[in-house]
């Protein structure tokens, strides 16, 4: 009656410390609120397929809860055209670096 969800990704695997769970938290709460049978995950996996290498972990529900309000605000913000870029290491990837005045190197 449970089920893991699984989130393949490139790269060497990391540290259960350095993984950002908010990704698998959306799934964990999709899979809890969206679908009709619950999935019920019992587990969240990365899996790094440079290495073959697992992180497993579940959102506490505490976790959860303070996550969905983090993303209503982010919600509210973009609902009243209120948001302001967030220049990170992720900018080389993205589309629009070439005229984007705040892209980082």
């Amino acid at each position: 009656g449970t089920s893991e969800i699984i989130d393949y990704k490139t790269g060497a695997g990391k540290d259960e410390k350095d993984v950002k769970n908010e990704q698998l938290y959306i799934y964990q709460i999709a899979a809890n609120e969206a679908f009709n049978p619950k999935l019920n995950p019992s587990k969240l996996s990365f899996y790094y397929l440079d290495d073959n290498s697992t992180v497993s972990f579940i959102g506490k529900q505490e976790d959860l809860d303070k996550f969905k309000e983090k993303i209503i605000m982010e919600i509210e913000e973009i609902r009243k055209n209120n948001f302001e870029p967030k220049p990170s290491p992720l900018c080389k990837f993205c589309d629009f670096r070439d005229i984007c005045e705040y892209r980082t190197e």
